[in-house]
């Protein structure tokens, strides 16, 4: 008995996009159930090194900042785009139904210009 090492994957990984409005700072909410983020591309038109923070909701109108091990969840974004970003702990989204994600912090965000901007989430199901 041979064991198949060919793996697709397409099955394993896709992607859904968010959306950051002109002059904003906050994406619209990505609905999760059942995946798990995994990382994220950032367009060329991104116009600002900065942290990148994330908000989570239960119910899809309540949101939340995350935190992890008592700090604020970040992840760094680097100025031009066009990147492809590894979420360093996936398991931080472990139980978000709802996510968001803000360019910069909670007590800093950082408007983002020449949008719409699409980010687009890559996710593994869960």
């Amino acid at each position: 008995m041979s064991l198949s090492t060919d793996i697709n994957f397409n099955e394993i990984r896709r992607q859904m996009d968010w959306t950051i409005a002109d002059n904003d700072a906050i994406s619209d909410a990505l609905h999760m159930a059942g995946v798990q983020l995994v990382g994220f591309t950032v367009p060329d038109e991104w116009v600002t090194a900065t942290s990148v923070t994330f908000q989570t909701s239960l119910d899809g109108t309540t949101f939340f900042d995350v935190y992890f091990d008592g700090a604020e969840y970040t992840e760094t974004v680097l100025a031009g785009g066009d990147l492809y970003v590894a979420v360093a702990s996936p398991e931080v989204f472990f139980g978000a139904v709802y996510l968001k994600l803000r360019s910069g912090t909670s007590a800093s965000p950082v408007t983002q210009t020449g949008g719409p901007l699409t980010l687009s989430a890559v996710v593994r199901p869960i």
